[in-house]
């Protein structure tokens, strides 16, 4: 089918998913994009995300989250700079803008405004 007017794409589940994040990569090869029960979920892979950037935080730094004071640095090492509440959120953050910035690319809106 050599004409974009001639051409749509649809999928099943995953499969929706598929259909519309190829579709919007490609705007130029379909005229139209369907999805039946397509997982395009951004709300829950941006909450996954933010989740991801804090447990990976935890996970390196545990030693230092145990105690206000002692660390694998020393005994009377203080913490505050590793449990500090905007330290973990932060990377959350991170995690949870790399994945909306992944979304937006699959979606085929970077610099379209």
């Amino acid at each position: 089918l050599a004409q974009k007017e001639s051409r749509a794409i649809t999928g099943l589940s995953m499969g929706g998913h598929g259909a519309i994040t190829l579709a919007a990569k490609h705007p130029t090869l379909f005229i139209a994009a369907g999805s039946m029960s397509g997982v395009m979920n951004i709300d829950t892979d941006l909450q996954f995300a933010f989740t991801e950037g804090v447990r990976d935080y935890v996970t390196a730094k545990i030693d230092y989250l145990k105690t206000q004071i002692g660390n694998p640095e020393g005994d009377d090492v203080p913490n505050k700079k590793y449990y500090d509440p905007r330290k973990w959120m932060r990377e959350g953050e991170l995690t949870f803008n790399k994945r909306l910035e992944h979304s937006f690319a699959d979606l085929n809106n970077i610099n379209t405004l």
